[in-house]
């Protein structure tokens, strides 16, 4: 649980530097100014005050951009970073199963068929600790429903777009916006696949160890 707790800050403090590094899209138009969007970062403009007017509406419309970027990574920041988070929480949880069903099995190697009564309270453990994590899990799906949703919509939306744009004009701005989408959505794909691979692997990790030493309620238990 130490390491799976290092694991998750790490996660978290990579998941604030990669949404901190979505403030250098601002840089864009410093770096590839784009007429068509009047130098700025994004292609929106306030009304009633055209960026191509005066140098006072441009960094009205420039700071007015600043604060959409600011907004959308305090909002997503805490949901996908707690999501991530979470998924390696439940990753961790697993793993502490198959420790303590591989500890169970180092122990049912060393009694008698059937004399394993004294083990109840380390299959106890092992069963509420499956449970709590179901438990969890399912509060995540319930969640994090919505959230997966709208998020693989925009994303695929964004990463459809930038292409199309990209296409058109190999030296668009939308090349940052579109890698860092793409970035996010692998990293959510990525996380969800190996929590797959790991709750998958948990089925063989209950049937590898020697469970027909265990007496018949403690087996009814177990599987």
């Amino acid at each position: 649980f130490r390491a799976g707790t290092k694991r998750m800050l790490l996660a978290y403090r990579v998941i604030h530097l990669m949404y901190g590094t979505s403030y250098f899209f601002q840089l864009g138009p410093l770096i590839m100014p784009d007429p068509h969007k009047c130098n700025l970062p994004l292609a929106l403009q306030l009304p009633f005050l055209p960026p191509d007017r005066n140098m006072v509406y441009y960094c009205i419309n420039y700071a007015h951009h600043l604060l959409l970027n600011t907004i959308g990574v305090f909002i997503l920041l805490p949901m996908d970073g707690v999501l991530i988070v979470a998924l390696l929480n439940i990753c961790t949880r697993i793993a502490a199963l198959q420790l303590l069903l591989e500890e169970l099995d180092t122990k049912l190697g060393t009694v008698q068929w059937q004399q394993t009564a004294h083990l109840d309270a380390e299959l106890n453990r092992i069963i509420e600790l499956h449970i709590d994590t179901k438990r969890f899990a399912r509060v995540i799906y319930e969640t994090y429903q919505m959230h997966f949703f709208s998020m693989f919509s925009v994303l695929c939306f964004v990463i459809c777009m930038c292409m199309n744009v990209v296409a058109r004009d190999p030296r668009s701005t939308l090349i940052p916006f579109g890698l860092a989408s793409t970035g996010q959505l692998f990293v959510i794909c990525m996380l969800g696949n190996v929590l797959y691979i790991v709750s998958d692997r948990l089925k063989d990790s209950v049937y590898g160890i020697r469970w027909y030493r265990c007496t018949v309620s403690q087996q009814k238990r177990l599987l």
